[in-house]
């Protein structure tokens, strides 16, 4: 494929019009095409030099990506070995898929485009002499001008890579560079939906000190502002958030993701605990990796928090719909063997799962009519804090376990 140094221009141009420009791939003014060919494909370093009507001079340097996407030249094969595949899930704290995430991949060793400026020496050589008619000594000499490009400012450019999970929560992408270092972040819009008055009088019951959450996922949710603790701004900002006196949540996201790898050391109150927001690749030698995110959803406490009524005993957890009709009741909490989940109300398909504090599925079942379980298979379960999610069309409930 043949390239013209002038494909690469974009918008070059000199302050005092001493135009027109030449494009050339050195700063010799001839080099204004190249061919590149099979032994060139992957990326390729170049410089683009630019030209003014005065012999003044400036260059970029160019990454030029030699692509043999079809590979129907003979002999000539795409560049399948310098590429990296970075592929994974993204999901949220109850297991569930999330689509229409943002991905980004940020190089984190810039390139860089350089200003320069032309000096220029003159040097003088003596050739040959002479007595002219008056008997003085006259030397000829021969000029030569030196150019010399210095560089006076450098502007960094980062190579960003972006992609989207798709329904099933997946996300990929093929193209990344062998041998470099990357940050991967993910992103994605809020749904103020599911933010209700529900959540706001938990986050105060929890500020007034006359509530504990019982998850350590709504820590991170009741974080508004994101400065590691849960306090009366937390609870003042998203109570504007509700309202509509404000229409932007914190740090401009909703939404907080955290490397899946990270999760599995969480403690009680993950605050404390420095957990990472971005997945770090470095030097990538392998062809391809794995790397999960999950994301919370910041305001969210009702999903995972119910507030006790006072005098209430709370081992006998009782779980209502929409309506305030009974539909499931949870005991004993703690228990010490095993526990029961009657499923009184349910008259729908429903979910119930059970999870470690470290997010591994302990329990799994589906059930579609009113029922009673009795989980005898928790006598073998580690003693520690347990979480669980029951999920239908009419209610949406997470809760803790503690086993003793």
């Amino acid at each position: 494929v043949e390239v013209w140094a002038s494909d690469l221009n974009v918008g070059s141009y000199h302050p005092c019009n001493n135009g027109p420009l030449t494009f050339s791939f050195s700063s010799d003014v001839t080099d204004l095409a190249r061919v590149f060919t099979c032994d060139q494909v992957g990326p390729n370093p170049v410089q683009m030099w630019v030209t003014d009507s005065k012999g003044n001079q400036s260059y970029c340097v160019v990454i030029l990506d030699v692509q043999n996407n079809a590979a129907s030249i003979p002999d000539c094969q795409p560049d399948e070995q310098n590429k990296y595949v970075l592929a994974g899930k993204i999901k949220d704290e109850s297991h569930d898929l999330l689509e229409q995430v943002q991905v980004t991949m940020k190089d984190r060793e810039p390139g860089y485009s350089y200003i320069t400026e032309t000096d220029s020496s003159y040097n003088y050589e003596i050739i040959d002499s002479f007595y002219n008619g008056t008997n003085a000594l006259v030397y000829i000499y021969d000029l030569t001008i030196v150019y010399e490009e210095k560089i006076i400012d450098s502007i960094p450019h980062y190579n960003v890579i972006h992609t989207h999970s798709n329904q099933n929560g997946v996300y990929g992408v093929n193209d990344i560079l062998l041998n470099r270092n990357y940050e991967v972040t993910a992103y994605k819009q809020g749904d103020m939906t599911k933010v209700t008055a529900e959540d706001l009088e938990i986050l105060q019951a929890y500020v007034n000190g006359e509530y504990e959450f019982q998850s350590p996922y709504s820590f991170i949710a009741a974080d508004i502002n994101e400065d590691f603790r849960v306090d009366t701004e937390d609870l003042e900002i998203l109570q504007a958030l509700i309202e509509g006196e404000e229409d932007e949540w914190p740090n401009e996201r909703q939404w907080v993701f955290y490397n899946v790898e990270d999760m599995t050391r969480m403690t009680a109150n993950p605050l404390h605990d420095d957990l990472s927001q971005m997945v770090y690749i470095e030097n990538i030698q392998n062809k391809s990796h794995h790397h999960d995110f999950m994301g919370v959803l910041k305001g969210d406490l009702d999903k995972r928090e119910s507030l006790s009524i006072e005098g209430e005993d709370l081992s006998f957890e009782r779980l209502e719909s929409r309506n305030g009709e009974t539909v499931a009741e949870i005991y004993p909490n703690p228990f010490n063997e095993s526990f029961i989940i009657d499923l009184r109300g349910i008259q729908e398909n429903t979910a119930i799962n059970v999870y470690s504090a470290t997010g591994k599925l302990m329990f799994s079942h589906e059930v579609n009519s009113a029922t009673r379980l009795s989980l005898q298979e928790a006598t073998n379960w580690p003693k520690g804090s347990y979480y669980y999610q029951i999920s239908s069309d009419r209610i949406q409930r997470s809760g803790k376990l503690i086993k003793i």
